[in-house]
């Protein structure tokens, strides 16, 4: 009764994590625009490629509804990796250098970076989405 208790709850364990894990990982193309969330990862199957969206480490936008001489930039972290290599970790921008990245013969794009700021919303409580584009 023991064995099969303890049996019953390690597959249950290792049911969880999995499930846990897949909810994680978006399936992406590449060549095409995808969006991740922040402690999100995009998967481009095809190349063993994984894109982590870590987190947001500045945004200095300019609010959207307020007037500013300077547009702002946001700068994100994030890791990659192919195959069972160990992760590379990143910093991308909005709208400063460097937008793009170059990984083993990929070119990693952040193209957008959503929601915008406005004056009224405390940004430390958003959740972020981040978009990429990843191109051989």
């Amino acid at each position: 009764m023991k064995l099969s208790f303890f049996i019953f709850a390690t597959l249950l364990l290792v049911t969880s994590n999995i499930v846990f894990a897949q909810s994680n990982l978006k399936k992406v193309k590449l060549n095409q625009k995808f969006e991740i969330a922040a402690s999100q990862k995009g998967y481009i199957q095809s190349e063993k490629l994984t894109v982590e969206f870590v987190k947001v480490l500045e945004d200095s936008r300019c609010p959207v509804d307020v007037d500013c001489v300077w547009a702002g930039s946001a700068k994100i972290q994030i890791k990659v990796s192919k195959g069972k290599a160990a992760a590379q970790v990143f910093e991308l921008n909005t709208n400063l250098e460097p937008q793009l990245i170059k990984f083993q013969g990929y070119k990693i794009e952040l193209t957008d970076l959503t929601p915008a700021p406005k004056s009224d919303v405390d940004m430390k409580s958003v959740k972020y989405t981040a978009s990429f584009k990843v191109e051989k």
